[in-house]
């Protein structure tokens, strides 16, 4: 289905998704947020919004411009918590958001990365702007499997990270962001340093019946500490093919 449909975010908030994070890798798809309203989302605590990842340093400049007045648009409207972009040049670049409100979080990347990776280039990355962070526990797990990098990154920007990202990981870029069910690299899950913060699986699902899989899965990996039964686990949405 659609990600930035209206079916899409009914399938979530039917599921029990108390968060949703939406994404949209073309200018083409995010202006199909014009079908979507602030109604669509009441049911959901938490919204963000996924920008493009690097097809955003390959846009022209009026492209940019485009593509932010759009996201300005949505949040005038409809309002959302954070949009998130992966790391790169245009994002970094001073004054690329002056005059734009939206809030904004970065996320860390994976393997297939040379920039993002490290707790080195996060901290440039968030001094260049009002960012906040997005663990990525996937991305996080693909460079280092004890999972220490994660740690760090916590360590170093417990302050600035919003939520998180969570998913398995497979060996190959054939299956990267794949569901726990079925690969079940527990640790992953088990890494997340505070379980008060808002977790989407950004996971890529066949269909609806894996979703439903997949989400009673993690609810059992992921189970509350003793001594804390006022924890509230919050999941969000999955992406289905």
């Amino acid at each position: 289905m659609p990600m930035v449909s209206k079916e899409a975010i009914r399938f979530c908030r039917d599921l029990g998704c108390e968060v949703i994070q939406i994404g949209a890798d073309s200018i083409k798809k995010v202006e199909n947020f014009k079908e979507i309203s602030k109604q669509d989302l009441k049911d959901f605590e938490k919204v963000y919004l996924h920008g493009p990842g690097k097809n955003l340093d390959n846009l022209n400049s009026a492209d940019k411009k485009k593509l932010l007045n759009i996201y300005e648009e949505i949040y005038q409207r409809i309002g959302f918590d954070y949009l998130l972009f992966h790391p790169g040049r245009s994002i970094m670049r001073k004054n690329f958001f002056k005059g734009y409100t939206f809030p904004i979080a970065v996320e860390n990347m994976d393997w297939r990365n040379k920039f993002g990776i490290n707790v080195a280039d996060m901290r440039k990355i968030l001094a260049s702007g009002n960012f906040k962070m997005v663990l990525d526990l996937n991305h996080a797990y693909t460079h280092n499997k004890d999972l220490k990098l994660a740690k760090d990154f916590h360590d170093n920007f417990k302050e600035k990270i919003v939520y998180y990202h969570a998913s398995d990981f497979g060996g190959n870029y054939q299956t990267d962001h794949v569901p726990f069910f079925k690969f079940k690299h527990d640790e992953i899950l088990k890494a997340m340093p505070d379980l008060d913060l808002p977790i989407i699986l950004e996971v890529i699902l066949e269909n609806k019946e894996e979703a439903g899989r997949e989400l009673e899965y993690v609810r059992k990996v992921i189970s509350l500490p003793v001594g804390r039964q006022g924890h509230k686990q919050r999941y969000g949405s999955s992406r289905l093919k």
